[in-house]
């Protein structure tokens, strides 16, 4: 059985909306494994003297879960969510 997680991205580029999605799975990459599927969701864009300025994209980007064999693996985060990435401590 193979099991897949998603989780949402939101990325910008002064460029084109392509580049703000290749700038947002890039970034995916550079922490996660197994990327096997994105979804654009959302695509907008701001607007100044008649004239996009930054092109925005919110993406859902499928990764599978991989089941770990190491003490820590894939059992400390198994079921939180991803607020954690906020840090705890003040």
């Amino acid at each position: 059985m193979s099991v897949a997680k998603v989780i949402e991205v939101v990325s910008n580029s002064d460029t084109s909306f392509q580049d703000a999605i290749e700038q947002g799975l890039a970034e995916a990459a550079s922490t996660l494994r197994g990327i096997s599927g994105i979804e654009v969701t959302n695509w907008t864009a701001d607007v100044e003297n008649n004239r996009i300025t930054r092109y925005k994209v919110t993406l859902h980007i499928a990764f599978k879960i991989e089941h770990g064999t190491s003490a820590g693996g894939a059992g400390g985060a198994s079921g939180r969510s991803s607020g954690g990435k906020s840090g705890g401590r003040r």
